[in-house]
């Protein structure tokens, strides 16, 4: 390869830039990066040179404690090794971080810190860290190995999940992060390949506190400084200091993803990720899945509030508004969770290995044993021929596969772990040990010799005596063990079937289903949506663990929700009510489960009441919408409404309209994808009476009497407002002077034409001036105009 393109990242296809040795969007190494000269071979070369010095150095250091089987994950920071406990005989997870990350100041001593904090927390949500090493520039942690499988799998094969199944993971892993807050420790990384389902149904969080180690100051190189693209919060996106709030955050989105099947923001560069999540609404949720339950959509999209104070205050607050219910053992969501859960590839490793007991020699008291360059050799061939034995699983006789136990046994002394005291048989004399090259020139065993599969095809060898084997300590090479003929047990009686039982196979059924195999798997099939009043029946399916179905057995229904849905004892489902519901057939503590989905019963038409609505301008009426069905009963439903003629007549979204001018108006209600329309025919206004306009004139005769005696004719001109400038200044002359003035006027006549009024008026001016009381005709003619709904004056005569 060469250019400027780069290479590819695996993972998620991401292009990586040429001398970049990480994806900037996963976090992932890239397997073969392209250097300045353009060639990708010597660093590929190298790549692997690297890694087996990597791997070296930790079986060096772990020698003695823990035997690594195979790698079971690699990223950006580490790589992640299945391997076994020898001191407590149990699997275990060894995440050992890549030493170019540990070059920063205190680095090393930061993660020790923040992994020792980790390590207290007790949550059974949450994997436990049982210890953290550093030894030779390698700094790992030893946890739980969970058996399950990532709900980023789950997602993959599954998505959408069922809204309770949502809302049942949403709840665990939200008291999980905020027993962690409490604790102090806020995990930046939180997205669904770090979250495994466990074979008992329950999400648990991994990764705890390596987040939060990257999220230093030299580390940023890696691209998984700062979390995942496309589950970062907007403040990690901002690269604002971090809190509780973000996780939250990032745990909105895997729900958002676990419930739609699909991330709220996807396509485009890691950086066009980073800023929709800073600046663009999700896609509303009930858009995406119409039957989401609106409480469980209301609580994820507050999970993704761009502002962290507009989030829930706390994980707690998040567990109490989900009020998701405890899961017993035989939940049917909890069950469902179980099967997927035994779909993981995790199991399938642990068939795949066979650990010895221990590969630490024991030597005698005194002797100097082997050299620890020896002791590592010993231990990877251990593991070499340990995985060579687990990969090869078909059942046929193979040499290696049907003679492991001779195999681990001559390997064993090699190492000096022969405990000959433990041998159930006598110890016969020692033959020679012939060297082999693994594998190689191994006998087949004897016709006459009978070998025991388990279920799962794998050679068993407890009906193989050996005889004791001498072995040269510092040879590598598996020894040659001759063997008797195996001891025959005799044969177990076939165990009689009680009377009564329900896997009797039916007439005209083959032999084979007569035997009580184990299940494996239950399916359920019918219908998964059904309209209230509907009833159908189930099929309920038992699969034997070769796939073949087993009629005959007794099964056990049972509805997550019988007041949405409930189930009878043949498998008969009767709607209720709209809703979601997880019906669940149980056989032999084995269960499969079907979501239904009710729906409410289809409505014919939707109608307005009333149809026609007569409006006088500026009053208001109120309209509703309601469903019809078959029965032509309904009931009020929630519309969207709208009007034809705004300026005419508006509507709002409760149905409330308003009457603006004379006209008509079509007003439209859109509801359950019916519609329906009404009209309303607005009036005009009636005006008023010839009485209430006298009365209206007069009283503004009588309002200008109260502003002159005021003498303020700011106040005069607010009745007056056309009142010429002459007299505005008699005014102003005339009115300080005149102390205790009173005005008596007094309508004598009024003349109505329309906006316009006549009114004649008597009466007299009463003041003080000079010490003297003075009284003034005021007789006139008055011309009044309407001004909205009262009157000014216009003009005084």
């Amino acid at each position: 390869m060469s250019g400027t393109t780069g290479a590819v990242c695996e993972k998620c296809g991401t292009a990586v830039g040429r001398g970049a040795r990480f994806c900037a969007s996963c976090g992932t190494e890239v397997s073969n990066p392209v250097g300045a000269t353009g060639e990708s071979t010597v660093m590929v070369s190298n790549t692997a040179v690297l890694k087996d010095r990597f791997l070296e150095t930790l079986r060096d250091i772990t020698l003695g404690e823990y035997e690594i089987l195979l790698e079971i994950g690699s990223g950006g920071m580490a790589s992640v090794y299945l391997a076994h406990d020898i001191q407590l005989d149990r699997k275990v997870a060894i995440k050992a971080m890549h030493p170019q990350l540990l070059q920063g100041d205190g680095m090393v001593e930061r993660f020790r810190l923040e992994a020792r904090t980790v390590a207290n927390l007790s949550h059974p949500n949450i994997v436990p860290i049982y210890a953290v090493k550093q030894e030779q520039d390698l700094l790992l942690f030893v946890m739980k190995f969970i058996e399950g499988q990532p709900l980023d799998a789950i997602i993959k094969g599954q998505a959408p999940l069922p809204p309770i199944m949502v809302s049942q993971i949403l709840s665990r892993v939200a008291d999980a992060l905020g027993y962690a807050h409490r604790h102090g420790v806020i995990h930046r990384d939180i997205k669904p390949a770090n979250i495994m389902v466990d074979i008992e149904g329950q999400p648990v969080v991994t990764d705890f506190g390596i987040a939060k180690v990257a999220n230093t100051e030299g580390l940023t190189m890696t691209g998984a400084a700062i979390g995942t693209p496309h589950y970062m919060s907007p403040e990690q996106c901002h690269a604002m200091p971090l809190s509780g709030a973000t996780d939250q955050y990032s745990l909105g989105v895997t729900a958002y993803q676990m419930i739609t099947g699909s991330l709220p923001f996807e396509g485009g560069s890691a950086m066009n990720i980073m800023f929709k999540h800073a600046h663009e609404p999700p896609p509303p949720l009930m858009e995406r899945v119409p039957n989401c339950p609106p409480e469980l959509a209301a609580v994820i999209e507050r999970m993704l509030a761009k502002r962290p104070e507009d989030r829930f205050a706390r994980m707690e607050d998040v567990v109490r508004a989900l009020n998701a219910p405890t899961m017993d053992h035989d939940d049917p969501v909890r069950s469902q969770l179980i099967q997927f859960a035994m779909q993981g590839e995790n199991r399938r490793l642990l068939k795949r290995v066979s650990t010895p007991r221990s590969p630490v020699p024991l030597v005698a008291a005194g002797s100097p044993g082997p050299s620890p360059k020896t002791r590592r050799a010993a231990a990877a061939k251990v593991a070499t021929a340990s995985s060579t034995v687990a990969a090869t699983s078909a059942p046929r006789r193979n040499p290696l596969l049907i003679g492991g136990a001779v195999v681990v046994i001559a390997l064993l002394g090699v190492l000096g772990v022969l405990q000959p005291w433990k041998s159930r048989a006598p110890v016969s004399p020692a033959s020679p040990s012939v060297a082999q090259a693994p594998g190689a020139g191994l006998p087949e065993p004897a016709p006459t010799t009978p070998v025991q599969q388990d279920s799962n095809g794998v050679a068993g060898a407890g009906l193989v005596e050996s005889t004791a084997v001498a072995v040269d300590s510092t040879s590598l090479a598996p020894a040659v063990v001759p063997t008797k003929p195996a001891v025959q047990k005799p044969p177990v009686p076939k165990p009689q079937r009680p009377a009564g039982r329900t896997d009797v196979p039916p007439p005209g059924a083959s032999p084979s289903t007569s035997r009580l195999v184990p299940l494996q798997a239950v399916q359920v099939t019918g219908p998964n949506s059904l309209t209230v009043g509907e009833s159908v029946v189930l099929d309920a399916d038992a699969i034997d663990g070769a796939g073949h179905s087993v009629p005959g057995r007794q099964i056990v229904w049972k509805s997550s929700a019988p007041e949405v849905a409930t189930v009878s004892a043949d498998g008969q489902v009767m709607a209720r009510q709209p809703g979601r519901a997880l019906v669940s057939a149980t056989v032999e503590q084995v269960s499969g489960s079907m979501a239904i989905t009710v729906q409410a019963a289809v409505a014919t038409t939707l109608a307005i009441t009333p149809a026609d609505l007569t409006l006088e301008a500026g009053k208001t009426g109120t309209l509703s919408a309601t469903l019809l069905g078959g029965s032509g009963h309904g009931a009020d439903q929630k519309a969207q409404w709208s009007s034809g003629a705004p300026q005419i007549a508006t509507v709002n979204s409760d149905g409330t309209v308003t009457a603006r001018t004379a006209g008509t108006a079509t007003i439209t209600a859109v509801s359950g994808g019916r519609v329906a329309t009404a009209t309303v025919t607005v009036t005009a206004a009636a005006g008023p009476s010839e009485a209430d306009l006298r009365t209206q004139a007069e009283a503004t005769i009588q309002a200008y009497a109260r502003a002159l005696e005021t003498r303020d004719v700011a106040r005069v001109r607010q009745v007056f407002p056309s009142m010429p400038s002459l007299r505005e200044q008699q005014l102003k002359q005339a009115l300080p002077n005149m102390k205790n003035l009173q005005v008596r006027l007094t309508v004598t006549d009024l003349q109505l034409a329309g906006e316009v009024a006549t009114v004649v008026v008597s009466g007299k001016w009463q003041f003080q001036a000079s010490g003297q009381r003075n009284e003034l005709p005021a007789d006139n003619v008055y011309q009044l105009a309407r001004r909205g709904t009262g009157w000014v004056i216009t003009e005084i005569r």
